[in-house]
């Protein structure tokens, strides 16, 4: 990494923080109120609003305590359902992507099928 890199890192650690101080204030949310509700030391979050930098857990509970942990997940590319997709479809289970999202089971007969072709299911004690 050069010091170009490092001086673009800086830059956008101070606007960061500026831009989060800014979605604070505008929502009327006193830095004591925020940390609280984010879960954050008011230290933490004073770092991170200063542009001084916090560690990322900081910074992703206070994004979603703001409201835009959406837009933090929506800035890196994915290429399969990731994590935080599968929180939200959960949350939302009526949603044709919470349909989308549901995991694929491993394939096999069910009982009704294994019935339909005379096999009956194993249960235990049965012998091998």
């Amino acid at each position: 990494m050069n010091v170009t890199d490092l001086n673009k890192t800086r830059i956008a650690i101070q606007e960061i923080g500026v831009r989060l101080r800014a979605r604070r204030l505008q929502m009327n949310i006193t830095q004591v109120a925020l940390a609280a509700h984010a879960g954050v030391g008011l230290n933490a979050l004073k770092r991170l609003e200063s542009g001084k930098g916090a560690s990322l857990d900081t910074f992703l509970r206070v994004m979603i305590s703001l409201g835009w942990g959406d837009n933090v997940m929506n800035a890196l590319p994915g290429s399969q359902p990731t994590a935080w997709e599968f929180m939200q479809a959960a949350q939302s289970p009526k949603s044709s992507q919470a349909k989308s999202l549901k995991r694929k089971r491993a394939s096999g007969a069910t009982r009704l099928q294994q019935k339909a072709r005379g096999q009956t299911p194993w249960k235990w004690g049965d012998k091998t």
